[in-house]
């Protein structure tokens, strides 16, 4: 009894998924905001910021994992705002549970210190190149399975990188500066390529 009742579950998930992915995708709304200095409360000009839509799915009705699946970037205008461009949802990504935007803010010399509602709050870094350099580690997300968006991530990279660039001092530092290389340029020409690239500069400091 119990094996059938099994067997009729994975088909009810089977048949609502195949039901789910016949139906159209969803039109999802542009999203909104503003980047505000924390301690003046002046809007914040030429913040990166990148939004990223992500779920819980199961594999092999087992395995829980999180998926992002939808990836978009804007910069913030001279009053600090900011709106990403509308998209559609696939109906394959109805399913997951526990979704959620997830929201990045950068600027260079900056912190990420909040979020209310569509205001983003940043405030001036005045720690250590080191306490710097591992915020920017930090900072630079990605989401290795979310396709042809991932390339949307490359103008956050490129910014952290060419700062972490900047401020680097030490040899510590430098190691920094390569493992955001790496990520730059895995996003920018995959990861085999980026890989390649890696090996290459360590043999050419030997």
């Amino acid at each position: 009894m119990q094996r059938i009742k099994y067997i009729l579950s994975i088909g009810l998930v089977i048949l609502l998924s195949a039901c789910s992915a016949l139906a159209p995708p969803r039109q999802i709304a542009p999203v909104t905001g503003q980047v505000i200095d924390e301690a003046t409360a002046q809007p914040v000009e030429g913040a990166t910021v990148v939004m990223r839509w992500q779920g819980t799915g199961t594999k092999a009705f087992v395995d829980q994992h999180t998926e992002c699946y939808h990836v978009e970037t804007a910069t913030s205008d001279s009053e600090g705002r900011f709106s990403s461009k509308p998209w559609q949802e696939e109906s394959r990504y109805r399913n997951l549970g526990l979704k959620e935007r997830m929201v990045t803010v950068y600027k260079v010399g900056y912190r990420h210190v909040r979020s209310e509602g569509e205001a983003h709050y940043l405030e001036r870094d005045t720690g250590s190149v080191e306490e710097r350099l591992e915020y920017l580690l930090r900072t630079a997300v990605d989401c290795d399975e979310s396709g042809d968006d991932r390339k949307k991530f490359l103008p956050l990279y490129r910014d952290i990188y060419d700062e972490a660039n900047t401020i680097a001092v030490d040899e510590e530092d430098r190691k920094v500066v390569e493992i955001l290389l790496f990520g730059l340029e895995s996003i920018d020409v995959g990861n085999v390529q980026a890989l390649d690239r890696l090996i290459k500069r360590r043999k050419e400091r030997k």
